[in-house]
């Protein structure tokens, strides 16, 4: 997600420009860690200590609909928000919960056209679990925190 293009995003549509979204966009913008609602809460609260997390939740739900950020299940039980809006896939570690994008054509031989049953293919979703090196090694993923709360 592009900063600039996001606050186009909402003006094309006719919405205003409120802080709590900035905040939201900002907490969002370069991010790779794919995190949860509630991790998005926990930044905008540092700027605005009393945001309310149904506004944020809100302003991430509009910024999917309006196409400037993905919503993403990864089959752990919370919604994951990805600024990266480009074709990909991901790998999830089990043990931590941390997540990585991954080119998608790493996968896209998974279906081959002649499997393709007539579909004309438009995009693909893709998620390799596993477990990151930091797991692997015995640590714990760069925090202590559970995989649902990253």
């Amino acid at each position: 997600m592009r900063f600039d293009d996001a606050v186009a995003a909402y003006r094309s549509r006719g919405y205003k420009i409120t802080p709590q979204r900035l905040a939201v966009m900002r907490a969002l913008v370069g991010d790779a860690t794919h995190p949860t609602a509630a991790a998005v809460v926990e930044r905008v609260r540092r700027d605005f200590p009393f945001v309310s997390a149904a506004t944020v939740y809100r302003v991430l739900e509009e910024l999917v609909a309006l196409g400037e950020i993905l919503a993403l299940d990864l089959g752990n039980g919370r919604m994951r928000y990805d600024p990266n809006t480009s074709e990909h896939a991901h790998l999830v570690c089990e043990v931590c919960g941390r997540v990585e994008d991954v080119d998608w054509r790493l996968a896209a031989d998974v279906l081959p056209p002649d499997r393709r049953r007539g579909y004309e293919v438009s995009g693909v979703r893709v998620v390799f679990n596993g477990r990151c090196p930091v797991c692997l090694e015995g640590g714990d993923g760069g925090g202590s925190a559970s995989p649902a709360s990253r």
